[in-house]
């Protein structure tokens, strides 16, 4: 029998086969929420009713898969079933497993995950959501540069308390391209490369990581614009929309 590891994220327990040194370890064993484990995972769903360029859904089914790197079987937000190709490293699953995979099983659980990073702000959650490579990261790098608290990266998950929105933490990393650290004054070679062949760099956050779920005061959504942000570091339109 293959060894676990416990981690804690997004307020629930994982255990996994997959080491994941990205989350933090728990020692909660009798409230596994997900189990991760490796076996076969199918090309494609029976009934399946969604698809798109590297994902296939179906109810309370979610496969993701990706040449080179192997395919996840997300099912009824409890399992995650995993099947790595022959050159993937461990880096190379987690990037994926850690972002649309648990995106996927936070969603099955009831809660509604968004493509945004969180900061903790004065007691609050401020989210900044956006495209891929649009400056989520950035932005919320910038805020823990000047005080404040990380907490979640790439994918936000939020849930209704009292019929209100809550931010729900994740694990304390962030993901930083080289230009961002250099806008940043980070030292890119401080810092691990996310996965082989990738510029991207993983940023640790861990004394800097809000454990605690917090209300949701804002999300700002970044948008490509003609006009730089003079204090911002890349050019970007912010449109606020308040929650709540």
């Amino acid at each position: 029998m293959q060894a676990t590891h416990l981690y804690k994220a997004f307020g629930l327990i994982f255990e996994s086969e997959l080491e994941i040194p990205e989350l933090i370890e728990s020692t909660a064993t009798d409230a596994v929420d997900v189990t991760i484990t490796a076996g076969d995972v199918p090309a494609m769903l029976a009934e399946g009713k969604r698809q798109g360029a590297c994902f296939e859904t179906a109810p309370g089914e979610f496969l993701f898969f990706l040449e080179g790197v192997g395919r996840f079987l997300a099912l009824g937000g409890s399992k995650i079933v995993y099947q790595a190709d022959a050159e993937a490293t461990g880096a190379d699953l987690r990037v994926f497993l850690l972002g649309s995979v648990f995106g996927a099983i936070l969603q099955q659980r009831g809660l509604f995950p968004i493509h945004a990073s969180a900061v903790e702000h004065e007691g609050a959650a401020i989210a900044f959501m956006g495209n891929s490579g649009i400056g989520k990261s950035t932005t919320a790098a910038a805020f823990l540069k000047r005080g404040c608290r990380l907490i979640t990266d790439d994918v936000c998950a939020i849930q209704l308390v009292d019929g209100l929105p809550v931010v729900v933490p994740g694990y304390p990393q962030g993901k930083l391209w080289l230009d961002s650290m250099q806008q940043l004054e980070m030292k890119a070679a401080d810092f691990e490369p996310i996965r082989n062949k990738v510029a991207k760099r993983t940023i640790p956050t861990r004394e800097q990581f809000c454990e605690d779920r917090l209300p949701l005061k804002r999300i700002y959504q970044l948008l490509k614009s003609n006009t730089a942000v003079q204090n911002s570091g890349f050019s970007c339109r912010v449109s606020l929309h308040l929650a709540g």
